[in-house]
């Protein structure tokens, strides 16, 4: 229920759980199934939910987002908050919702004493996740045929298949690059077979390398921190790497040095680019959501000029300026080019109301300039070949 009923019960009953959206917009709630109900139908990447407690806020389910704001990471209090989010969100059948509401509602009634509980070792943190090999090129399809040191299943391989029935969820990135048609996913609708397919029960198996980056995320996504891969050699070292870069183990593998070596310089080169700027991106995780859209708004009210000269705006207004001169080489009409400015100007603002860093458009900039040049350039050929005509 939202804050505009007005029945007896609504005024005296405590509503301690708030989604809060764009602007002042605010939603309170009696109880958690409600709240992440609601939550999960109005959230587009722009609303959070919290919960307030003895005078304190806490943040139960929220949006972080990364790469230059392009990429929405969810953040939230505790595993079993996040657990329930993701089953809440794929409408999991009532046991299990019943069972992940019980877990969060232990974190909630807990907190702020287990802030920190997310820390922890999960459940599963001592299991590894099935990775197979799906159905790839024939030549693989014998070689992972070949018995190995590593395929054949042990007891710890049977026990790690019975530790989660529940199907895996899929981080918010993944949701919008693959079409999930149960437990199968899909990059296109034309596509016959699955990229690969994911059930808590027996793992993932991959049908196409470019997945197994992807399928990597979803195991961590879900808690997982070891995976066990059954496949071709080829297909071991391939998971391995990736795994590598995500920080997840591979248990019943051993690598050779040279591929020890380039799982860690693959980690290291990530890790670092993730790290070019912790004082910005701290500073900005710790700011007020309503500074953010304050500074949206008045982005939107400045003119190009005082967006240039403000320190604060002069990287975001860069990429309004890149719009401006690709707008003067597409569109003659000026209404047109005009239109075509101000849409820009909207999605920085939008940028920048979601809290993500906008760097200078340095690259946009390099095209550009490469543009205006090339028809420098045009306009001289032009005026050099009028000169023979007028010496006649």
């Amino acid at each position: 229920m939202a804050d505009d009923s007005t029945s007896p019960r609504a005024e005296t009953e405590p509503r301690p759980f708030e989604i809060h959206g764009v602007g002042s917009s605010k939603q309170s709630f009696a109880t958690l199934p409600d709240a992440m109900q609601a939550y999960v139908k109005v959230d587009t990447g722009n609303h959070s939910l919290r919960m307030q407690k003895d005078g304190k806020t806490a943040h139960l389910v929220s949006t972080d987002w990364q790469n230059d704001g392009s990429t929405p990471v969810g953040q939230y209090l505790s595993p079993a908050i996040k657990e329930y989010h993701g089953a809440v969100k794929r409408g999991a059948p009532t046991n299990e919702l019943e069972q992940r509401e019980r877990a969060a509602l232990a974190d909630i009634e807990a907190w702020p004493r287990t802030v920190k509980r997310e820390a922890a070792p999960a459940a599963v943190t001592d299991k590894s996740l099935n990775i197979h090999e799906g159905e790839r090129s024939r030549a693989e399809r014998q070689e992972a045929s070949a018995p190995t040191r590593s395929d054949p299943p042990s007891k710890a391989a049977d026990q790690s298949k019975k530790v989660n029935d529940a199907a895996l969820a899929l981080p918010a990135q993944l949701e919008r690059k693959y079409l999930r048609v149960g437990d199968d996913l899909f990059r296109s609708g034309r596509d016959d077979k699955p990229d690969m397919s994911i059930k808590g029960q027996d793992g993932i198996r991959i049908n196409k390398d470019h997945a197994i980056g992807d399928a990597v995320a979803i195991a961590k996504h879900n808690g997982w921190q070891s995976i066990r891969v059954h496949g071709s050699d080829d297909f071991k070292k391939a998971v391995y790497l990736e795994a590598a870069r995500a920080g997840v183990a591979v248990k019943d593998f051993e690598p050779s040095p040279q591929l020890k070596l380039e799982g860690e310089r693959l980690a290291a080169r990530d890790k670092a680019r993730e790290a070019q700027d912790p004082t910005k991106r701290a500073s900005m995780a710790k700011q007020d959501p309503t500074e953010f859209r304050a500074a949206a708004e008045q982005f939107r009210r400045n003119s190009h000029r005082e967006n240039a000269t403000d320190p604060q705006f002069k990287a975001a207004q860069s990429h309004v300026l890149a719009a401006s001169i690709e707008a003067k080489t597409r569109f003659p009409k000026k209404e047109d080019q005009a239109r075509y400015i101000e849409n820009a100007k909207e999605t920085v603002a939008k940028r920048i109301e979601n809290g993500g860093p906008i760097p200078a458009a340095r690259f946009e900039q390099q095209r550009q300039n490469e543009a205006t040049r090339i028809a420098r350039e045009d306009l001289t050929l032009r005026q050099q070949e009028r000169k023979p005509s007028r010496s006649r």
